[in-house]
């Protein structure tokens, strides 16, 4: 049962449902691993998104030492990683933005949506393979670790909530296989916002 709560944390947090903090660097190494290069002076604030306003075109950004930096983005200009456009970025996740410093204020170079990794041993699966799994007709068990709320706007057909803060919850008070099915064997997937 331990082994299986491992896993069922393991792969919410690889979902990106675990809403993390970072700190502000001023590497360019840093900008250059989002994949866009990086002037001399670049910053790079990692941090959970407070709000995204998308007439502005801002994300604020809370780094680890609790300040928000607030970054612009410029359509065609900025360029994404684990998403395609502003839209697609959402207050509680964990981004990293490099950034320019200008007169206008600070201007995106790259807004990185940062996705978990999975722990050792455990698969991923991709869109395909999920899709082949549900066309099997065999027996699983599919969980939305998103908000409740997101889960509402929409899911995948026969999936069950269960958001991310409750199987942490859960996790911490002992209970998470509560949560779970019966059936210990039948393999769980989950799924989350993110592009894992």
């Amino acid at each position: 049962m331990a082994l299986m709560a491992a896993i069922v944390l393991g792969l919410a947090t690889l979902a990106g449902c675990a809403a993390q903090t970072g700190a502000v660097a001023d590497t360019k190494a840093a900008a250059e691993s989002a994949g866009a290069p990086a002037p001399e002076g670049a910053k790079t604030v990692v941090g959970k998104v407070k709000k995204v306003v998308k007439k502005s075109r801002t994300i604020s950004v809370v780094n680890k030492d609790k300040k928000i930096v607030v970054v612009g983005v410029t359509k065609g200009e900025t360029e994404y990683v684990n998403a395609r456009r502003l839209n697609d970025i959402d207050p509680g996740e964990k981004v990293k933005i490099v950034y320019e410093e200008t007169d206008a204020g600070n201007v995106a170079i790259s807004v990185e949506r940062v996705l978990a990794k999975l722990p050792e041993g455990v698969p991923a699966l991709s869109t395909e393979e999920l899709k082949a799994l549900i066309d099997s007709g065999k027996e699983f068990t599919l969980v939305d670790a998103r908000p409740k709320g997101k889960y509402d706007q929409g899911h995948i057909p026969g999936a069950i909530s269960i958001p991310f803060p409750a199987l942490q919850k859960a996790h911490e008070a002992g209970t998470v296989t509560s949560l779970l099915p019966k059936d210990k064997n039948a393999p769980l997937v989950f799924y989350c916002g993110g592009d894992t």
